[in-house]
């Protein structure tokens, strides 16, 4: 039985056979349909060192929740977090949407 609340990007998130199943850009491709019927913004961050990252944030967070989920997938502490868009330095405090940065669009650390 599926919990109450979950959404369809939720549930194919949770469900990583998915990719297993098809091929990667069909599974992108479904992904994105999915972001299209949700308020979840796909975002890309670039270290300066490391491969490339993708979290899906909402137009409300802030950036120190993005910080957060950088930490958790990279383990670089919040702190050494420079975070920016377009050469402007996002402040914590402030939201994504604040900044006007649009879905797919890629952050640097």
């Amino acid at each position: 039985m599926e919990p109450k609340g979950v959404t369809p990007l939720e549930r194919a998130i949770m469900e990583e056979d998915l990719s297993v199943k098809m091929p990667p850009q069909q599974y992108i491709s479904e992904v994105d349909n999915l972001l299209k019927e949700s308020s979840l913004y796909r975002i890309h961050i670039e270290p300066k060192k490391g491969n490339k990252i993708t979290i899906y944030c909402e137009e409300d967070d802030r950036v120190e929740d993005i910080k957060e989920k950088i930490f958790i997938l990279t383990a670089i502490p919040m702190i050494h977090q420079h975070l920016s868009f377009k050469s402007t330095i996002l402040e914590n405090g402030n939201t994504i949407g604040q900044y006007h940065i649009p879905n797919g669009s890629t952050l640097n650390i």
